[in-house]
């Protein structure tokens, strides 16, 4: 009895997240990030710079839109968005092309960040939904679980072991302890969910559900990209340092 009650109700949660129009949406538009992530140069660049302007857009018009700060108050979320702009595109460029580092992966250090962060964003919503349970921020984020998070972490990691595999070989040293690897992979998970968080915390300070509704079922550009941008402002910061300090 039990099962036959529960079934209904997550199919029930599945139909609500309208999971159709988000499939529908991430099958046409996945493939010509990865196309132009492989070829990189100028069509990889131009991507960037594109979608950086629609989130520069959508930052402005949210400040711009608020009522929840005085208007004398608004140029300093304007220098934020410009700045968080600024990380955003810099770190996605600098992942792809791997300037000043000694042992450059090409497009397979940035695939595999994102095939960790997708991932992390699928996992947790699958198994948010599925398992249910305790909300980690309900005022900020009433969707994530706990039971995502973990679903999350352990998923990244499979995904990885995979990716190593096929697309991303070479990528990891074959003589570093698994342990490491798996660590590498499990903070970045973790961080990608810290960076939806923030996202969450931005637009719940704001009053607004979604950044905007240029991706049928994804919201805005913001909504979809805020953990890969997170990571990728991390990796970019942690390799400047290495670079500063050579080690």
């Amino acid at each position: 009895m039990a099962n036959s009650t529960i079934i209904p109700i997550v199919i029930k949660k599945f139909l609500k997240a309208d999971i159709l129009k988000r499939s529908l949406s991430a099958l046409i538009l996945l493939p010509l990030f990865l196309f132009a992530l492989y070829e990189g140069g100028l069509l990889y660049s131009a991507l960037i710079i594109g979608l950086g302007s629609i989130i520069i857009y959508e930052w402005f018009s949210i400040v711009y839109k608020a009522n929840v700060i005085k208007p004398r108050q608004k140029y300093k979320w304007y220098i934020l968005g410009i700045v968080y702009l600024l990380l955003a595109t810099i770190s996605m460029l600098f992942l792809r092309n791997q300037p000043c580092i000694k042992f450059a992966f090409d497009y397979k250090l940035l695939l595999w960040v994102c095939i960790i962060v997708w991932t992390t964003d699928i996992a947790a919503y699958f198994v948010g939904i599925t398992a249910g349970g305790p909300k980690i921020l309900p005022k900020v984020s009433p969707s994530k679980t706990w039971s995502g998070l973990c679903g999350a972490l352990v998923f990244s990691v499979l995904s990885h072991e995979i990716a190593i595999r096929t697309v991303v070989t070479e990528l990891f040293n074959p003589k570093i302890n698994i342990l490491i690897a798996w660590s590498v992979v499990t903070l970045t998970s973790l961080i990608a969910q810290v960076g939806d968080f923030a996202e969450s915390a931005f637009k719940r300070y704001f009053q607004i559900k979604d950044s905007s509704h240029i991706i049928p079922g994804h919201g805005g550009v913001m909504d979809r990209m805020d953990g890969l941008i997170m990571v990728c402002i991390i990796w970019f910061i942690v390799f400047i340092l290495s670079i500063i300090f050579n080690f």
